[in-house]
């Protein structure tokens, strides 16, 4: 299986280690999938709701084929196609 995928991590937030305790705290990063399924996503440190003060790590993603296509009756050409495509043209 081909995999192929950029990961940004971002430095770690000032004062994290007694923002939140000195809890082990991940840093924050973001994710661009290329293949084989084409998404964004992002992971990010947020407060545990409430009055703890413990780290909770979310994700916001966008995965193209059920954005874009979800209704099934188009789909996402893979790279190859597109190239040959543009040449055809």
């Amino acid at each position: 299986e081909r995999k192929a995928e950029m990961r940004i991590q971002f430095k770690n937030a000032p004062a994290v280690e007694s923002l939140f305790g000195g809890a082990d705290v991940p840093r924050n990063e973001m994710v661009i999938k290329l293949q084989p399924e084409e998404c964004i996503y992002m992971k990010s440190n947020i407060k545990t709701p409430g009055f703890a003060s413990a780290p909770l790590q979310s994700e916001l993603a966008v995965k193209y084929d059920t954005r874009y296509f979800g209704d099934k009756a188009s789909s996402n050409p893979d790279a190859y196609s597109r190239l040959i495509l543009d040449v055809l043209r």
